[in-house]
């Protein structure tokens, strides 16, 4: 490069007189010292130009070290350019450094923390330039071949120098100089780290002990899902258990956000029956999350909530959230809240001084035993600090039973403290009632969901008089809650109980503690057995809403009512946590009550560090395998474009066709998320993405390669058949829904399943096809002689891409289709491929004995009427008697979408094929058993 800017000159300054010119371009040489040249520049007094270039340059350094800071900062695991920036930090004038060779002194020289940091504006900058400036004593030695000796040298360099010193030295060095070590009169501590946060502590401690120390450090994997279950003292009170089980588990997941500043947030989420969802929903939801979110862009105004959070995913991921998803909402509401998340402070009106902030805790006992014995564990609560008491009733005794524990529980510890109750909803209502009247003098602070039928709630209010709390009535609210929150403004439903992990998040329990709040009622989240990650974010969460009921109570004339005991007591059931320093719940010295500390909840969130012995399995995100299969077919060639995730080795096989315009890749996100339970492959088909036609020595190839369904289905049955030994279910939409279903009815020796989505069995009518027919060759014309930009606005007009025109990621999507180089041969597959030349298949309909799933959009009315024709067809034939049986078939609607159901909605789509692959395996295996 310098060569090609002669004439111009090239001035080289070094104090050494040694020749630095290999390529013979130096034009001036200066033996001089940096500094003796840089004065001598100052004082020739430099023209305007040269001042601008001076400033480009410094401009120029500042922006490259910052960027340098943010990719070391964007990773919480170690990686060698972090080690260098760590160790950086740890030195002080009282130190040494000694580098070893190769990539040692390159990371140090290259990643040792500058001055600039990573300053995000100039007030911080300015700061960073008002901090003293050490000068570090740094020494180095290659050794025989670069690694011998480096040990040995480092410690006669540090008796030398009589400092601190911190010898930095790849593996291999270490491992050929170890009898080094024998040379320090003293035993070596040895210390292994494998995140930041270890390796700043093992500084620390290598320097407060004055101690020979050696610090290993092992690079980890950057796990954004992990997959963890914890040990619990007894089974949850919310789920059935096994009278003969002695260990109970809580399992759940983890998930890890990075942002590019160095920023983490972890959310955590373990459902429960009380959820509706699955450990294998959640976990395809973030296999979908994990992947969607990288590389986004996330907002600043998130802690805001009121729809910002829901707002986001849908806007920047293109993903509906909604209640039914509680979840992975909850999961990543936590996470991308505790990246950009406000530190809650009170202020004392009139100073700065600040009281420390607590939220009590309500205890959780389930009165499973005698009233004596029940009364005897709440009062050992009280004892320890507890202000309030949930017991459990309607389980497994009448309501004369429980309401004694009651009565026995206020004659042992009185009147002083809070008692609540939950019945579950599991009495009747003539129950409850007989409850009611026996605990009506006990004092109840409220009775949650006391009678089966949701319609009974208010009715039980009047006639029992008991205060009433809603708690099941808030987990079944699917969508607009205060649409049926209005419903219970009721004075005698004094409190909401709300799980965030259920409602969909803290944006929906935010939405419902403030309905609550402002209807005069108690607004108390509950917990579901989360571990102290999950529970450190609801803590600061319930301060939040204290905070929150606080403005509400000063800007109605409220009266401000005693803080409330949120229902976080389930932190007592773990007998093992997912995070090495453990939250501290307790007895305040200072209140003398059991509260959680909002600053202690804060710390664990900032400083997390995921316990090891409960983790069972990490996840990254998948790789995606893309390879090319070369299948010959009636002289003609193909060459076939496969993309492949998942196990190799798993018998469950999707094979996943696009449709037209489409190419595999358009499949990766849910072929990711569906990983965990199926191999999943992607295919381009003929004419679309890197998937080529060839004719031996005709490069026209694809003008007579006669394309068809049949001809398509032939060569996938070959790729089938190099791919896996076994059947497959196919996958796919549109045109690739067409071709799945053919080879559902036609290719049944390949074929377990199909999934149609968005298609069709082809025309009835034969004249339907021929103007079918002539449509399909016209728009091929004109897509070759208009070009594909042109062809893509005219294609994306239809009607029946409504929906998909007003998804946040359309122009993302019609983006993707300009990649396509071979107009030809999409204009052939048009034309080839065109319905109007299928076969029509709804004889075949009537013999099918192939599971099939037909997938329609909700706002799809053209194919959603075509998939319940379909459905007549198959049940048709059961009135001769040998037709297939009635679960043959399933049509599933996906809501809110039209067409292209899978990119629209992804998250409904993928629950729905691991739950075809479940009936799937279902049928394969009953038929086994009839032969």
């Amino acid at each position: 490069m310098l060569e090609d800017c002669f004439p111009c000159s090239y001035i080289l300054v070094d104090k050494h007189p040694f020749r630095h010119d290999p390529s013979h371009i130096v034009t001036h040489r200066i033996q001089s010292s940096i500094v003796e040249f840089s004065d001598c520049l100052c004082k020739a007094g430099l023209p305007c130009m040269s001042k601008e270039w001076s400033t480009y340059l410094q401009t120029l350094n500042v922006m490259v070290s910052r960027e340098l800071s943010f990719q070391i900062y964007a990773r919480d695991f170690l990686t060698e350019p972090q080690v260098a920036s760590v160790i950086s930090k740890a030195l002080s004038a009282e130190s040494a450094l000694f580098i070893g060779n190769s990539m040692a002194i390159r990371d140090a020289d290259m990643y040792g923390c500058g001055w600039s940091g990573c300053s995000h504006n100039i007030a911080s900058m300015i700061s960073k330039l008002q901090l003293p400036c050490h000068m570090i004593r740094v020494a180095g030695n290659r050794g025989a071949s670069g690694i011998d000796g480096l040990l040995s040298t480092a410690v006669g360099f540090a008796v030398g120098c009589n400092k601190r010193v911190l010898c930095v030295i790849g593996d291999v060095s270490f491992l050929n100089d170890t009898n080094g070590l024998a040379i320090v009169n003293q035993s070596v501590m040895h210390l292994h780290v494998k995140t930041k946060v270890e390796l700043e502590d093992a500084l620390l401690t290598s320097q407060d002990k004055e101690v020979d120390c050696v610090i290993e450090v092992e690079g980890c994997i950057d796990a954004n899902a992990t997959f963890h279950s914890i040990p619990l003292c007894a089974p949850p009170t919310m789920v059935s258990v096994d009278d003969n089980e002695t260990s109970f588990y809580r399992e759940g997941f983890i998930l890890t956000l990075y942002l590019e500043d160095g920023s983490i947030g972890f959310g955590e989420v373990s459902p429960l029956d009380i959820h509706r969802e699955s450990l294998l929903d959640v976990e395809e939801q973030l296999r979908l999350l994990v992947h969607m979110m990288e590389g986004a862009k996330i907002s600043c105004f998130l802690p805001l909530l009121k729809g910002s959070f829901s707002s986001w995913i849908w806007t920047n991921l293109g993903i509906l959230m909604w209640f039914g998803n509680g979840n992975s909402q909850c999961i990543s509401d936590k996470a991308r809240f505790q990246l950009i998340r406000p530190t809650p402070s009170l202020k004392a009106e009139g100073g700065i001084s600040e009281r420390p902030m607590t939220v009590q805790i309500c205890a959780l006992v389930d009165s499973n035993r005698t009233p004596t014995q029940v009364a005897d564990v709440v009062a050992a609560l009280v004892e320890e600090g507890f202000t309030a008491v949930k017991l459990k009733v309607a389980r497994q005794w009448s309501p004369l039973h429980d309401a004694a524990v009651i009565q026995a529980v206020r004659k042992k510890v009185g009147y002083q403290i809070q008692v609540r109750a939950d019945a579950n909803r599991n009495w009747t209502y003539k129950e409850a009632i007989q409850f009611g009247s026996l605990v009506k003098d006990c004092d109840l602070q409220y009775i949650e969901e006391p009678v089966q039928n949701e319609g009974d709630i208010v009715k039980f209010c009047e006639e029992s008089g008991l205060p009433v709390a809603l708690d099941e009535t808030i987990d079944s609210i699917r969508e607009h809650p205060l649409d049926k929150l209005v419903k219970y403004t009721h004075p005698g439903i004094v409190a909401i109980v709300i799980k965030p992990s259920v409602v969909g998040g803290f944006e929906n329990a935010a939405i419902i503690a403030q309905w609550a709040q402002q209807h005069q009622k108690m607004a108390v989240v509950s917990a579901a057995f989360e571990s102290g990650l999950g529970l450190s974010a609801y803590i600061q969460f319930c301060c939040y809403l204290n905070l929150k009921n606080s403005e509400i109570c000063e800007m109605m004339n409220y009266e401000l009512a005693p803080s409330i005991a949120h229902g976080l007591g389930t932190y007592r059931w773990l007998k093992e946590d997912v995070t090495t320093t453990p939250l501290k719940i307790g007895c305040n010295p200072v209140s003398g009550f059991v509260e959680a500390s909002v600053a202690d909840a804060d710390q664990v969130l900032q400083k997390f560090q995921i316990n090891g012995n409960v983790v069972h399995r990490n996840f990254t995100g998948e790789q995606v395998r893309v390879f090319q299969l070369t299948v010959d077919s009636k002289a003609f060639s193909y060459s076939i474009i496969v993309h492949e995730i998942g196990e190799r080795y798993n018998e469950n096989v999707f094979v996943i066709l696009h449709g037209f315009l489409g190419t595999g890749e358009d499949w990766i996100a849910m072929m990711k998320a569906i990983s965990g339970c199926a191999r999943c492959i992607s295919i381009d088909l003929p004419g679309h993405g890197g998937t080529k036609i060839q004719k031996p020595g005709d490069n026209d190839a694809v003008q007579d390669s006669g394309l068809s369904i049949e001809v398509v289905a032939d060569l996938l049955c070959e790729v089938i058949k190099q791919i896996t030994p076994g059947r497959v279910t196919i996958v796919g939409y549109s045109m690739g829904a067409r071709i799945a279903l053919y080879m559902a009815l036609r290719c049944t020796d390949k074929v377990n399943g199909a999934v149609v989505i968005s298609g069709s069995p082809g025309l009835k009518d034969e004249v339907d096809r021929k103007i079918r027919r002539a449509k399909d060759d016209s728009r091929a014309r004109f897509l070759i002689d208009h070009g594909l930009e042109l062809f893509l606005d005219t294609w994306y007009s239809g009607e029946l891409w409504n929906s998909l025109r007003v998804h946040p990621r359309f122009r993302q999507i019609v983006s993707s289709r300009l990649h396509h180089e071979d107009v030809q041969s999409l204009a052939k597959v048009l034309s080839g491929l065109s319905i109007g030349r299928q076969p029509p298949l709804w004889e075949d309909l009537k013999h099918c004995k192939t599971p099939l799933l037909l997938i329609v959009g909700e706002e799809d009315k053209k194919f959603k009427a075509i998939a319940k024709d379909m459905s007549y067809q198959i049940a048709g034939g059961t009135a001769s008697g040998d037709g297939p049986p009635h679960d043959i078939y399933e049509i599933v609607e996906i809501p809110d979408c039209g067409h292209a159901a899978h990119l629209e909605n992804p998250l409904p789509v993928i629950s729905t094929l691991r739950r075809f692959l479940g009936r799937v395996n279902s049928n394969l295996i009953q038929n086994q058993k009839t032969i």
